[in-house]
């Protein structure tokens, strides 16, 4: 038996600094990932592990589709007191320039890391050697919004509208916590944790082994069919 901590809830707590911030472990069937809201300097930032650097969440917002501040302040909030503590992150994002989806994409270009070129085999071409293919920067930026970011959120038909939803009750809570209006959540609260038993452990450990298995099993068919049609070659 092992405890885990709950997955797809917001947790709101308190980090390091004493500053609020918002937790979600998403998962889903091919993927399992941590998203967090963080605050610095009366803004709040998006941290990934994907990304280089936090990421002001308006420009995120704006980067699924949600182009008019006003649209963003509707998914967040609608009191007085709680969009007045959004305000320096839309101001954020009016001085980097930032106002349209296109403009997010570019942006979110130089900042979420470069994922490694897959390698195509010239073996086609009669050519023992390799190459990388292109990057396509932009559909690497989509990739990770649709696959990457709040997995536990499903995109139907790559329409990005019910993460910007999920997106903004993350802030509200967010907020809401920091003005007193909820508390923050207990990690050690049972009803904030999961118990896995025998079964789902060997479960997980059988898919680990079996994933490593056909990775090897692909590699190693890979390098005899390269080496046999090198040897054709000649």
């Amino acid at each position: 038996m092992q405890e885990q901590a709950v997955s797809n809830r917001i947790l709101v707590e308190k980090d390091k600094t004493g500053m609020f911030c918002a937790v979600v472990k998403s998962k889903s069937d091919t993927a399992n990932t941590q998203t967090n809201l963080i605050q610095s300097k009366n803004k709040i930032y998006v941290k990934q592990n994907k990304l280089r650097e936090p990421v002001n969440v308006v420009v995120l917002f704006k980067a699924l589709g949600i182009e008019r501040d006003q649209e963003i302040a509707e998914l967040i909030a609608t009191e007085d007191s709680t969009l007045a503590l959004l305000a320096p992150s839309l101001f954020e994002c009016q001085q980097l320039e930032i106002f349209s989806q296109n403009q997010a994409m570019k942006y979110l270009e130089k900042t979420i890391m470069r994922i490694q070129n897959p390698i195509v085999s010239r073996s086609q071409m009669q050519s023992r050697f390799q190459v990388r293919t292109p990057r396509n920067r932009e559909q690497e930026v989509h990739n990770w919004l649709v696959s990457t970011l709040l997995v536990n959120v499903p995109c139907k038909d790559f329409n990005l509208y019910e993460k910007a939803v999920f997106l903004g009750l993350m802030c509200r809570r967010l907020l809401q916590a920091q003005q007193g209006m909820i508390k923050a959540d207990d990690r050690d609260y049972y009803g904030n944790k999961r118990i896995q038993l025998a079964g789902d452990l060997i479960s997980l450990l059988f898919e680990e082994h079996f994933k490593n298995f056909n990775d090897e099993l692909r590699r190693t068919i890979g390098k005899k069919l390269e080496k046999k049609t090198a040897q054709a070659s000649f």
